[in-house]
């Protein structure tokens, strides 16, 4: 249950935000928001991010800030939902405008003027961004029953498989293991899990350089020379290879247990449509799939998952397991892709 002065103390965080505007900004102005945002940096939507750097929770946090602007438009307050991208700089003209005229904006929506906009208006806006927040963040429905069942299931997202299927490699040891990930940054439990166990790993990844948005390219590339610097090290039954296509299918078959998902491409609307850096690739927020492979749908899906796993790792753009870590090194020009 969300108290009234979390309520209140969230839809205070949000203003701090939409004060700054929610253009990237450096790494020290990111710092100093989110600690002036003790609220939502421990959000789960924040913490998905799986690590202490400032970018990540700051734009896995204004993912959350945008989604729950769009949860607002989806139950039927339209004019609402424009007022707030205003207010928060998503749309032209005050995408770079500074936080007075973005309230001059949000106030000619709703025709009045911003002395009443601000007065009156602009809190309980903010608060119901607040609510959408919180109230994501304490729902229970990890989808931990279905997850359990035999038979295929769908769930919300993946945060109730990372560790279910975490524990489930402790305890069962499976022999192999297929991976198909963009950067492997949201499952860390099952990577070390993984490697805790030595099971024979084929994992795919994407190739950072072909993702268009500059922080996601460093996000991946930061996250993969982490795995390895450290779970991968001295990991002699996993094997590494890089896709150049674009990130889509997402799924791990462990076990005899399988997880797909998909890789939604979205627009980063605090950029021009121009720029490269408003593509962008997320996952972790999608709904996942999930069964054992001897019932009759998951034997189904599992061999078409091994298969179009086989296709990608033997594409021509896909780099072999010795270009990966130069790859990441940054002397991708002239690393070698699959010639099979």
């Amino acid at each position: 249950m969300v108290s009234e002065r979390d309520l209140e103390d969230a839809a205070n965080e949000v203003k701090e935000f939409a004060k700054m505007g929610l253009l990237r900004k450096s790494v020290p102005a990111q710092a100093s928001v989110l600690s002036k945002c003790p609220l939502l940096r421990e959000l789960p939507q924040t913490q998905k991010a799986e690590t202490e750097r400032p970018t990540p929770k700051f734009e896995y946090l204004v993912q959350a800030i945008v989604d729950a602007v769009d949860e607002i438009e989806l139950r039927g307050h339209r004019t609402d939902a424009a007022v707030l991208r205003a207010l928060l700089g998503l749309v032209d003209p005050v995408r770079r405008a500074n936080w007075a005229l973005r309230q001059q904006e949000a106030a000619r929506i709703q025709s009045v003027g911003r002395d009443h906009f601000r007065r009156n208006l602009q809190a309980p806006l903010l608060k119901a961004v607040a609510e959408l927040l919180l109230f994501k963040s304490s729902e229970q429905d990890t989808g931990r029953d279905k997850i359990q069942e035999r038979s295929l299931s769908a769930v919300a997202t993946q945060d109730g498989l990372v560790p279910w299927m975490a524990k489930y490699i402790i305890d069962s040891m499976p022999r192999e293991a297929l991976l198909l990930e963009m950067s492997t940054a949201t499952i860390g439990p099952i990577i070390e899990a993984l490697s805790a166990t030595n099971v024979s790993v084929k994992l795919l990844v994407a190739n950072p350089y072909t993702v268009k948005s500059s922080w996601l390219q460093q996000r991946s590339r930061t996250t993969l020379l982490d795995r390895f610097g450290g779970a991968f090290v001295g990991y002699s039954n996993l094997e590494v290879r890089m896709y150049g296509v674009p990130p889509g299918l997402r799924g791990r078959l462990i076990g005899d247990w399988l997880s797909l998902g998909w890789y939604t491409h979205r627009d980063d609307t605090r950029l021009e449509a121009e720029d490269p850096n408003a593509a962008l690739i997320w996952g972790h927020d999608n709904a996942m799939i999930h069964g054992h492979v001897e019932s009759d749908s998951g034997a189904v899906l599992a061999d078409w998952f091994r298969r179009e796993f086989e296709r990608l790792w033997r594409h021509r753009l896909t780099r072999l397991s010795p270009d990966v870590e130069r790859t990441l090194g940054g002397h991708h020009n002239d690393a070698q892709t699959n010639d099979r």
